[in-house]
């Protein structure tokens, strides 16, 4: 049968209440028009799943595809492309909740204008009970179509970059084979939006939050692994041609500089992590020769070596604060060389 949307959620580790409470605010938006597709990507919570093969016997437009072996959420969501049977797919972590009548506000706007292909929308986020709206900052026009205000948005990592803010078309994404790198631990989203991004060609907005992103405790974007430190380099890289591509040298200057300045707070921010993790020595080291920070040094002229060792020898959590909020890195230099001098 063919559906309007299909809404895909991978499902793994979440316990059954706070499941219920994602899977809930789907199925209470249900119509004849869209399915909902949950991926069990091999849970040990086998609660959740049994639970929930229950909980939507009485839908038939709800599928659960049970697998015991875990794949990764980018499996996962490549999985549920493949099985999806809607026009426009959208995807859904199992945490987070849609605000009520999200659905019928997409389904809406897509009836009203045929030549749609893409929906963006606005979304808060919950944390310790407090719900924040997270305004887009852009105006409609400004997502018709993969254009400078777009890209200079998802480079500076404002926007754009989560799945779960976009409805997309799934003709765009088949005829142009656009799938969630699984070989990534890191950036797979950034990938996947900005190679179909660049293939939408009438996109609308619903400058409304449509999605609650629940932030939660042990989240594994705050956790340590090298691989996260090296795959942070395919968004760096995609980030670097975006910038060659939409911006003329002259008004590039500044978003060079806040580029890079995020970039080399991101490499700080794993050195932490590494750090509150208990890495060894060699493993933080390491975080500083991949291809990506070699070439973040040699375009920028920053000196990552200097402050990294200086972080390393002293496991120093103030002065890795203090580095983080400076916003030139070429400053960062010369304050931790200052530092040192006078030791």
């Amino acid at each position: 049968m063919n559906y309007q949307i299909s809404v895909i959620v991978p499902l793994y580790n979440i316990k059954w209440n706070l499941f219920k409470f994602c899977l809930d605010s789907i199925l209470s938006q249900l119509n004849n028009n869209i399915e909902l597709l949950i991926i069990n990507d091999g849970s040990k919570e086998r609660e959740s799943v049994d639970c929930c093969k229950k909980y939507i016997k009485k839908y038939e437009n709800v599928r659960l595809i049970d697998r015991l072996e875990n794949r990764g959420v980018s499996e996962t969501r490549n999985e549920g492309i493949e099985y999806s049977c809607g026009r426009f797919l959208m995807f859904v972590d199992a945490d987070d909740v849609l605000e009520s009548g999200a659905i019928q506000k997409i389904e809406t706007l897509i009836r009203a204008d045929a030549s749609i292909d893409t929906v963006f929308f606005e979304y808060s986020v919950l944390k310790d009970g407090i719900k924040r709206h997270c305004f887009r900052q852009i105006e409609a026009k400004d997502c018709r179509k993969f254009n400078k205000k777009m890209a200079e948005r998802m480079v500076l990592g404002i926007d754009f970059n989560s799945p779960c803010t976009i409805v997309y078309s799934k003709r765009i994404i088949d005829e142009n084979n656009i799938r969630f790198d699984s070989q990534l631990a890191l950036g797979e989203d950034f990938k996947f939006n900005t190679q179909y991004l660049h293939e939408f060609s009438n996109g609308a907005y619903i400058k409304e939050s449509l999605y609650i992103y629940r932030m939660r405790e042990g989240s594994a974007t705050n956790s340590f692994s090298i691989k996260k430190v090296k795959d942070t380099g395919t968004s760096y890289f995609i980030g670097k041609e975006l910038i060659q591509k939409f911006f003329e040298d002259g008004d590039s200057k500044k978003i060079k500089e806040s580029f890079y300045n995020l970039y080399y707070k991101s490499l700080l921010s794993h050195i932490l992590n590494g750090i509150l993790s208990g890495a060894s020595k060699k493993q933080i080291e390491q975080c500083y020769l991949f291809d990506w920070v070699i070439d973040m040094t040699r375009t920028n002229g920053v000196n990552v070596k200097q402050p990294l060792k200086f972080i390393i020898n002293r496991r120093s959590y103030m002065i890795f604060w203090t580095l983080s909020q400076i916003k030139l890195a070429k400053q960062v230099g010369k304050k931790v060389k200052k530092v040192n001098t006078n030791e």
